[in-house]
């Protein structure tokens, strides 16, 4: 054992941490930085992923069902997977945005389910570390920029009462639900499927699924079906024919049914008002 001034070594470990650390992963899908004018509108709003927006001049407006929210210079705003809403600026706004997945294990956003926006001041020399490093392409300015958003994340996590979420432990087995799931998503995905690959049963699979996600396998892989689908006609320029067929849907027919039962629109309609008035950088 080492000493060093009467006193023993001590190792300590936070095995919390550790545990959030190798189980949750942020991921930026698209970044932009927006001069907006009366045009940037919509109503009905919803994304599979948290959109996290710093103002930095003007003003734009959040309709969260009887909520109103005014998106002000300096501060920052975290509007949350899956969130509905409408929104419009009536003069001017300029903002750094971001599209961002907080990752669980079970493929879902750590936002999914919350039903506001949440925001906090920005200090000038925050907006300005924002702007120089979004400027910049260098490995160590692209890693102070992930720096920024992680405490920011930090901030709306505590702000939205998620701090204090415990790490849910799940057995090999549902991991590897998660793991597959997640490699070979499809709409004809089933529990037979998973419970061959799986080795298993499907009664088995189905009860101990539901036992520890508290949510039945075909609510899950609907969800995480639609949510990858959101995805792709949002950050991709696949055609809706191509996203069917990645998708594994029999025709583009059926895909659109589908997202319609989800959705209440087509993938097109969905992807041409979302797309069409989505934030337009300054060229």
């Amino acid at each position: 054992m080492c000493r060093r001034k009467g006193m023993e070594m001590k190792i300590e470990t936070n095995k919390t941490a550790l545990g959030w650390m190798g189980q949750v992963r942020m991921e930026v899908i698209e970044s932009g930085h927006a001069y907006l004018d009366h045009s940037w509108q919509y109503q009905n709003a919803c994304a599979p992923f948290s959109r996290l927006y710093f103002v930095r001049k003007g003003e734009g407006i959040l309709d969260i069902g009887a909520r109103r929210v005014v998106l002000r210079p300096r501060h920052a705003y975290l509007i949350p997977a899956g969130l509905n809403y409408d929104y419009h600026c009536e003069s001017h706004m300029e903002k750094w945005y971001f599209h961002i997945n907080i990752r669980m294990p079970d493929g879902f956003d750590l936002f999914q389910g919350c039903h506001t926006c949440y925001q906090k001041d920005v200090s000038e020399q925050e907006m300005r570390w924002i702007e120089a490093d979004y400027e910049q392409s260098s490995l160590d300015r692209v890693y102070f920029l992930q720096g920024e958003l992680m405490r920011t994340m930090g901030d709306m996590i505590r702000l939205a009462g998620l701090a204090g979420k415990e790490v849910r432990s799940y057995s090999p087995l549902v991991r590897d639900v998660f793991a597959y799931v997640e490699k070979t998503m499809s709409s004809r995905l089933n529990v037979a499927e998973l419970a061959e690959t799986l080795n298993i049963s499907p009664s088995t699979l189905a009860k101990r699924f539901k036992k520890e996600t508290e949510m039945s396998i075909g609510a899950y892989l609907d969800q995480i079906l639609f949510n990858q689908a959101c995805r792709l006609l949002l950050t991709t320029d696949l055609t809706v024919g191509q996203i069917s067929d990645r998708l594994g849907f029999c025709d583009q027919f059926y895909f659109s049914r589908y997202f319609k039962r989800h959705q209440q629109g087509t993938p097109t309609g969905y992807r041409s008002r979302m797309k069409g008035l989505r934030q337009r950088p300054q060229t």
